[in-house]
């Protein structure tokens, strides 16, 4: 074997930084406002994908004063369980923000990590050892604006990962790029159980011909004819595409189907009084 050439890596590494607690706070938002409060857990497998290495920062609730050992063990096991599993994941490194007693006895109390901190500098010593070429983070704290500003003084390309609507317009911009936690983006991170149960749109191809239901709005948007039909209790956006395919985007929640629609790029217009 010839190793004169030396050695070859790729050419591009990506690290991404995941803020868990942004993560849950804004599934658990759409949750309750659209799937009755229901737990969804993330595949961190299919988050890592497209990633040299995936950093996961997350903070375990605090052990109340007086709280017994087994009752606070069992409060954060379903927490702890989520951890190992992502721990547990080929190039995801997970990092607790929790609550440790002081080795020292004699000092009393409760010492927590602080998870930005953590993320900030790790963040900082990746890219002063120029381990990465490019960063991802995902949060929506805006927090970490002067984080970002710095990663990109030190000409570190920073992608924003964020909650839609939730997220300070500062800290958005402060990125290089910025990218919506929208519903098929959260979708596609799930595990498979979670899917089923976190039942967004399914676009679909079908021929030009089917016009189901009632019509109830057509619009033009950017030289392309839309339409929103109800067919029994199921509300379909429609655009027009070629000779053989139109695109169908189902739905029974009219509010969760113009949300995705929306992060599809199509404006739905109200529906008729």
């Amino acid at each position: 074997m010839d190793w004169s050439t030396g050695y070859s890596s790729p050419s591009t590494i990506t690290y991404m930084f995941v803020d868990a607690a942004s993560l849950r706070g804004c599934t658990r938002n759409i949750s309750r406002r659209f799937f009755s409060d229901q737990k969804f857990e993330f595949d961190l497998t299919r988050m890592v994908s497209g990633y040299n290495r995936l950093f996961y920062y997350d903070a375990l609730p605090i052990r109340e004063r007086d709280e017994d050992e087994t009752v606070y063990l069992a409060r954060t096991a379903e927490q702890r369980a989520v951890l190992d599993r992502a721990a547990a994941v080929d190039g995801v490194h997970v990092y607790e923000g929790d609550a440790h007693r002081r080795k020292n006895k004699g000092q009393g109390g409760l010492e927590q990590k602080k998870v930005d901190v953590m993320i900030a500098v790790d963040m900082l010593t990746h890219t002063f050892r120029r381990n990465m070429h490019q960063a991802a983070l995902l949060t929506g704290d805006n927090d970490f604006k002067p984080l970002i500003d710095a990663l990109v003084r030190e000409g570190m390309n920073v992608t924003l990962w964020f909650p839609p609507g939730e997220t300070n317009p500062e800290l958005v911009n402060a990125a290089d790029s910025r990218r919506p936690l929208d519903l098929q983006t959260l979708w596609n991170w799930m595990t498979d159980e979670s899917r089923i149960r976190f039942q967004i749109p399914q676009p679909v191809n079908k021929d030009p011909a089917i016009e189901p239901g009632e019509l109830l709005r057509e619009w033009i948007q950017d030289g392309v004819r839309f339409q929103l039909r109800m067919d029994g209790d199921v509300f379909i956006v429609l655009r027009d595409g070629d000779n053989l395919n139109r695109l169908h985007v189902p739905h029974q929640n009219f509010e969760l189907l113009v949300l995705h629609c929306k992060s599809m790029g199509y404006n739905v217009p109200d529906l008729p009084n």
